[in-house]
This record gives C-alpha cells, structure tokens and sequence, in this order.
C-alpha cells in the first residue's frame, strides 16, 4: 500500500476518532465566536486531510468522492454519540478546509506547470 494512502487514511480515522471523543473546553482550540462561527481547528484539520488524500490519490474523481465523503463524516459519526453534537458551521469549516487545499493544489500545478513563472 502507498505511504500517502496509509497516511491520508490514518489522518482521516484520527479525525473521526477526535470527533466522537468527549473534548474538556479547556483542551479546545477553538476560536470561533458568535460573530464568526468557523472552526479554525476543523479548517486546518481539513485542509491537512485534503493535501493527504491528494498526495495519496492525485487530482482526479476519486479525490472528489474522497472530498465529499469526508467533509460531512464527522458530524455524521457524531450523530449516536451523547455528548457530541453534529454542528452545521463545522460542516462548513470541513468544506472550507477542503476547499483552501484544492486552492493550493490547483495553484501549485499552475505554478509548475508554467514553469515558476
């Protein structure tokens, strides 16, 4: 099995597993407020998962079912758990994570596509 494959894999259980943990608050770091409702935690984690997954499977449709599959995954897995609650703004910041690292993707084949310049 390919590294990238067994990481993006591994990344993507640890993301689940965290999702479905019990969290202290003191533990978060979690900077959303009222005024901004995004996850800087779950961007990051996102875009780390998609960088992975490109790594793993390259810019083709099985990363897009990948992508799709994964952002809404831990607020599903959250679902049967009591004391985690699936979050709308947290499926936003998975996508919005997702989406930084197509943005880096996409803009680091055009720069070695066009040879730097």
């Amino acid at each position: 099995m390919d590294k990238w494959l067994i990481i993006a894999l591994a990344f993507t259980i640890a993301t689940i597993i965290g999702s479905v943990i019990p969290w202290n608050e003191e533990w978060s770091m979690e900077t959303s407020t009222p005024a901004i409702p995004l996850s800087i935690t779950h961007i990051v984690t996102y875009i780390l998962n998609g960088l992975f997954w490109y790594k793993a499977l390259g810019l083709n449709r099985r990363l897009v079912m990948v992508y799709t599959v994964i952002a809404p995954i831990t607020e599903i897995a959250q679902l049967p758990v009591p004391y985690r609650t699936p979050c709308i703004d947290d499926l936003v910041s998975n996508i919005i994570g997702l989406a930084i690292a197509i943005i880096v993707i996409v803009a680091k084949r055009l720069f070695e596509e066009t040879g730097g310049a």
